[in-house]
């Protein structure tokens, strides 16, 4: 359980170095609201529950694992594990009393190990490129629920997709916000591998059909959006490779790929006009 005791204490770490979501903690304290406990469980998906609590699924974050090593990343990651988290009063005092709940049962216990035991992930002592992308797309999704905490008491429950909406740009706000101690472009890899894994699990139908999430694709538009990219960053290339692959699988037609449109951002740009909703 070795790798499962870093990741909870990198996940406190994640809570109690961000600035921006401290500071959006306090204003929920200050209306007085409660804030939710994270449980840590074997399965799929995170999810904010019932207003009280925030589910995150463990096999998310090795799908994210395996789902990075499908590309060719090269840069040196700076993210480092701070052992004062492992510390009950330090863990209490920053992150504002939150509380992150391992998996408890023998049976959870037996299944976390064995989905954790099969993969290098957080193994050894330095920090991968990969293991520090999957760190960074979990933030991604906790910040996503804690966005959910913060914002769903003012958005009807019968307007879901609002709800994603605003949890998503409260966590590209959390994730950005981290800029100024960790390394920025590691950060947006790891969001955006955080935001595009479900492109393994969800064919476009599925996505079509679900009508309570934007699109795939938008979600990834309104983060490299927020994040201000110019045109010559080689994370167009990587946003190129994605939709392209997520295209072949789903034998959609490539229209936007064409040797007529050279600049790699204007090709995303068409891909996402063809897939978004509502076109």
């Amino acid at each position: 359980m070795d790798q499962i005791r870093t990741l909870t204490t990198l996940m406190y770490q994640l809570i109690g170095d961000n600035r921006f979501l401290i500071d959006a903690m306090n204003s929920m304290l200050q209306r007085g609201d409660r804030l939710p406990s994270i449980e840590l469980t074997y399965t799929a998906g995170s999810e904010y529950w019932h207003s009280t609590n925030i589910i995150m699924g463990l096999s998310d974050v090795i799908d994210c694992y395996v789902y990075a090593h499908g590309f060719n990343f090269q840069q040196t990651p700076i993210i480092n594990v701070n052992s004062d988290y492992e510390n009950y009063n330090t863990k209490f005092e920053k992150c504002k009393g939150i509380t992150i709940n391992m998996p408890m049962t023998e049976s959870e216990c037996l299944i976390t190990g064995k989905l954790f035991s099969n993969t290098d992930f957080l193994k050894g002592g330095k920090m991968s490129i990969y293991d520090a992308i999957t760190v960074y797309s979990l933030a991604y999704s906790l910040y996503h629920e804690i966005g959910h905490a913060f914002h769903d008491k003012y958005i009807l429950e019968s307007e879901p997709i609002k709800r994603e909406i605003a949890a998503d740009a409260f966590a590209y706000e959390a994730v950005k916000s981290m800029c100024e101690i960790e390394d920025k472009e590691v950060l947006l890899l790891g969001t955006i591998i955080g935001v595009t894994h479900v492109f393994n699990k969800l064919s476009y139908d599925q996505e079509k059909d679900d009508e309570k999430h934007p699109y795939t694709i938008e979600r990834l538009y309104k983060l490299l959006s927020f994040w201000g990219l110019n045109d010559s960053s080689t994370i167009w290339e990587l946003t190129i490779k994605i939709i392209r692959e997520w295209c072949e699988k789903n034998n959609l037609f490539m229209e936007w790929d064409n040797d007529i449109i050279n600049s790699k951002r204007d090709k995303f740009v068409e891909a996402y006009k063809l897939f978004r909703r509502n076109v």
